[in-house]
């Protein structure tokens, strides 16, 4: 369910925050925002988190599909323009501090 859901319905994401979706295989996913009232910044990582591609600046509401060409494990959403701010780039590696549900 928390899968599905993602951040739909959460008006504030505090800053430095974000929701990682991980997946049993590694195929192309796609996100959406219906129901998603803050713009993100939307990763999508290997199995060992490193960034394969990413889309800055998703559109609240929207039910355009988010996606790059790149098969995928992971997904990480945070808020729009964390991209620029921590300056990562395609190949950067992610690292979590804390992972907890909300």
């Amino acid at each position: 369910e928390d899968l599905r859901k993602g951040l739909m319905f959460i008006k504030k994401l505090d800053e430095n925050k974000g929701m990682i979706f991980s997946y049993n295989e590694s195929k192309i996913h796609s996100m959406w925002m219906k129901n998603t009232y803050i713009p993100l910044d939307v990763l999508f990582l290997d199995k060992n988190y490193k960034i394969l591609g990413y889309v800055k600046n998703t559109k609240p509401f929207s039910t355009e599909s988010i996606s790059i060409n790149k098969p995928s494990q992971h997904v990480v959403e945070l808020n729009s323009g964390s991209i620029q701010k921590f300056n990562l780039k395609i190949n950067d590696t992610l690292n979590f501090r804390e992972i907890n549900s909300f």
